[in-house]
C-alpha cells in the first residue's frame, strides 16, 4: 500500500515540477532601440512570442533620427505632430498622432506583463508635449477609465540633464494584464507648438509561459487524489 501511495504522490510530484519547469521567459519580452534608419522592429530574440515592429499615423514625421540625435550619436524614434499643432488627449485622438506594436504569444503561451519602459526628450523647452497610453484590453476608448497612464515630457535638448533622455515606467501588474494571448499598444502624443519627440529603448517586460494542457492538469488531479485514497482506506483498515 505504501509503495502505491509513493507511486501516485511521486507521479503527481513530478508533473508539478515539469509544470513549474515549463520553459518561462522572465523579464524583456519586447525591445525596440531603433538601431538604424528604417529599423522600427523589436531587438530581443524572444523564442515564444512575436513583436511587430513599430508603426505610426497622423505625424508630419515618423521615423528614426541619425543625424541630430540627443544621446551619444545613436539613432532614436523621431515624431514630429501634424499642423495644427494642439495640446490635449482629445487633440490626439482627434488627430490620430500615435505609435503602435503588437505583441502576440507563441501557440501554447501566453503573456504576463509587468511593465512598460522608455525614455523620452523634446526638441526644445518650449511647448507642452504628452504621451497617452492605451491597450487593446480596453478598446482604445478614451477616458480616465480606460487609460493606462500619460505624462508630460519634461526633458529637453540643451537642459541641465546633459543630453539624457527621460526615463519612464508604466505599470502593466493589474490581472488585466495577465494570461493574454495578443496584446497592441497605442501610444497618443499631444504637442502645443513646433518641435520634435524623441523615443528610444521602448521595453516591454514580463513573462512568456506555457499554458498547461487540460489532460495533464487532469493528471495531476488524479495523482493527488489517487494518493489521498491510498492515505484513507490504509486509515480504515
Amino acid at each position: 500500500m505504501r509503495r502505491s501511495l509513493v507511486a501516485a504522490m511521486s507521479a503527481a510530484s513530478v508533473i508539478l515540477l515539469v509544470l513549474a519547469a515549463s520553459p518561462v521567459d522572465g523579464g524583456v519580452i519586447a525591445y525596440y532601440t531603433f538601431p538604424a534608419s528604417g529599423n522600427f522592429s523589436s531587438s530581443d530574440a524572444e523564442p515564444h512570442s512575436t513583436a511587430s515592429d513599430v508603426v505610426g499615423g497622423g505625424c508630419n514625421v515618423f521615423g528614426i533620427n541619425t543625424w541630430s540625435s540627443p544621446v551619444n550619436s545613436s539613432p532614436v524614434l523621431q515624431i514630429d505632430h501634424t499642423n495644427p499643432y494642439g495640446t490635449g488627449e482629445a487633440w490626439a485622438f482627434l488627430y490620430g498622432v500615435y505609435s503602435q506594436f503588437t505583441v502576440t504569444a507563441g501557440t501554447s503561451y501566453e503573456l504576463n506583463l509587468d511593465n512598460l519602459t522608455f525614455d523620452a526628450m523634446k526638441a526644445s523647452s518650449g511647448g507642452s508635449r504628452m504621451w497617452y497610453l492605451y491597450s487593446s484590453v480596453d478598446g482604445f476608448i478614451m477616458g480616465d477609465a480606460t487609460r493606462i497612464d500619460c505624462s508630460v515630457i519634461t526633458y529637453y535638448l540643451g537642459d541641465s540633464h546633459g543630453g539624457a533622455m527621460e526615463p519612464f515606467t508604466v505599470d502593466l501588474s493589474a490581472s488585466k494584464f495577465d494570461h493574454l494571448s495578443s496584446i497592441m499598444f497605442d501610444v497618443y502624443y499631444s504637442e502645443g507648438g513646433y518641435g520634435a519627440s524623441f523615443f528610444d529603448n521602448v521595453k516591454l517586460n514580463g513573462t512568456v509561459k506555457l499554458i498547461p494542457e487540460p489532460g495533464t492538469l487532469a493528471l495531476v488531479g488524479t495523482g493527488a487524489i489517487g494518493g489521498l485514497g491510498c492515505i484513507r482506506r490504509r486509515r480504515t483498515r
